[in-house]
């Protein structure tokens, strides 16, 4: 039956698309660490100290990259929560030891939506 065979096709993790000067780019978000605006551009800071730049704006992954899908923003910065090592009141690091400063007043938001992430039903 069809049901049986169902385990074969796993679904394809999360993913986007990303227009780069190369062309275009598949990332996974279980390799993103965080997003960072920059000028005009925003690069992506992926596991295994990879970068991807793109020139879309911020706001353009904003209503893709949202809490629900497991990201929080914070000022200029879009942090993927299950990348986060640890974090204390000024800053947060990634599972590749980056640090993100947490901006003033982002602290409590972020340890909420950090807590209900890790505790959601998957």
């Amino acid at each position: 039956a069809l049901e049986d065979c169902s385990h074969l096709f796993e679904a394809e993790p999360k993913n986007m698309v990303l227009k780069t000067s190369f062309g275009f780019q598949k990332l996974y978000f279980h390799d993103i660490e965080y997003a960072e605006a920059q000028n005009k551009r925003v690069v992506f800071y992926l596991r295994g100290d990879k970068v991807v730049e793109t020139s879309e704006p911020l706001r353009s992954f904003e209503e893709r990259l949202t809490v629900s899908s497991g990201f929080f923003k914070c000022r200029s910065y879009l942090l993927y929560l299950p990348n986060v090592d640890h974090f204390n009141n000024n800053e947060i690091f990634t599972k590749s030891g980056r640090s993100i400063p947490i901006a003033r007043g982002y602290g409590k938001a972020f340890q909420e939506a950090y807590f209900a992430h890790m505790f959601q039903e998957e």
